[in-house]
């Protein structure tokens, strides 16, 4: 991309368009972003976004994005609401929520400019945060740009911008914003992060024609209207490891007591039936729960893993817990980020996934007839 400053008329227009963008009503689009990278196939998100112009200090708008992510195992979904100091986000089966009367902290970080509200997911294609982005353009040290405010592109009247970061004499950022001439509303965003290197990555923003329709309510009341199932069983006070049943177990990427990572992406299959141990190591009964579950194991017609995960990162401890590894058997540390993630808050829990990665059955607490549960519980997981 070529860039450059260019001031006087173009500059006003620059200004006249930054505002139409800032001072935005009732928006809504639809929005295809395509994330490339050197290696790897494309990431294509469907992405829904409102917003509304708002007088907060802490963000420029309310806004409620709802996004998808295709995938051959299934679509990921999820959506971030903000209005008035209050946001809720929901990604990966945990609805997160953040008050700002509750506490402040997530929203203030560097006096607003870094907190949760303004750093979520997709909140760059909306037209008042671009506006803060064509600001900073136009007046911070390093950028350089171009603004064309009347031309054609894609045979639709528009105006462009075009611009460069540059560090130490090194490319960091190219951007290119293409805004509909009558309506100031964006109709194509592309970024292009460190460009000729190894960590290259092009994302290109493709809107659907915006509409003014009403922006919708975004009280608690309303979004537990809309999204009733979120609510219901994935807020973080109600959310537990029985409501993990029938779901794929989440992605996690986990060290071994050896140093490696056990990783797995939501989604990916296992080999055979799979029975994740989740464990502390200040609980007493660790030594009879990994009996039982190796005796269980042991008394099984067919394969099965296991996966001893300790949600402290004490290697000693957990390779006394668990000596001698067996085949099929996996030692885990530092796991408190899964246990997390899977609603755990009792020690042991027992996990048992089958093939698909999807979560069969859960048993919480240690049993004195745990080896004949572990052999019931993996022949379903079959």
């Amino acid at each position: 991309m070529f860039a450059m400053s260019l001031p006087g008329i173009h500059a006003r227009g620059l200004d006249k368009l930054i505002e139409q963008l800032s001072t935005k009503k009732d928006y809504h689009s639809t929005v295809n972003v395509t994330v490339q990278q050197p290696m790897g196939d494309d990431v294509v998100y469907d992405v829904e976004v409102r917003s509304s112009a708002a007088v907060d200090r802490l963000s420029p708008c309310d806004y409620l994005i709802d996004w998808t992510l295709p995938a051959a195992s299934g679509a990921s979904s999820g959506f971030t609401s903000y209005s008035d100091g209050n946001m809720f986000r929901h990604v990966d089966n945990r609805l997160q929520e953040y008050h700002f009367g509750w506490d402040s902290i997530p929203f203030v970080i560097n006096g607003g400019r870094s907190g949760v509200q303004r750093n979520a997911q997709f909140t760059n294609l909306l037209p008042q945060f671009i506006a803060e982005q064509l600001k900073e353009i136009a007046t911070q040290p390093g950028w350089t740009y171009r603004f064309t405010p009347d031309t054609v592109s894609g045979g639709v009247e528009s105006m462009v911008l075009t611009g460069r970061y540059t560090v130490n004499g090194f490319i960091g950022k190219n951007v290119l914003y293409v805004f509909d001439r009558e309506t100031a509303m964006p109709r194509l965003v592309e970024f292009e992060n460190n460009p000729t290197t190894l960590s290259e990555q092009v994302l290109v923003m493709k809107y659907d024609t915006a509409g003014d329709e009403p922006m919708v309510l975004l009280t608690e009341q309303a979004l537990a209207s809309r999204y009733p199932d979120v609510f219901d069983n994935y807020r973080e006070s109600n959310f537990t490891i029985e409501n993990m049943r029938g779901k794929y177990l989440p992605a996690f990427s986990v060290p071994t007591s050896t140093g490696q990572r056990y990783q797995r992406q939501k989604g990916d299959e296992f080999r055979c039936p799979t029975l994740i141990a989740v464990l502390d190591q200040a609980i007493a009964t660790n030594p009879e729960t990994v009996r039982a579950i190796r005796d269980g194991v042991a008394m099984l017609p067919g394969a099965a893993d296991v996966i001893y995960a300790f949600v402290s990162s004490d290697v000693d401890a957990a390779e006394n817990a668990v000596p001698d590894l067996q085949a099929g058997e996996h030692l885990l540390v530092s796991a408190r980020g899964l246990a997390r993630d899977c609603g755990v808050t009792s020690f042991p829990t027992l996990i048992f996934a089958g093939t698909d990665g999807k979560v069969k059955d859960v048993v919480i607490g240690f049993n004195k007839e745990m080896s004949t549960i572990v052999i019931e519980k993996i022949a379903l997981a079959q």
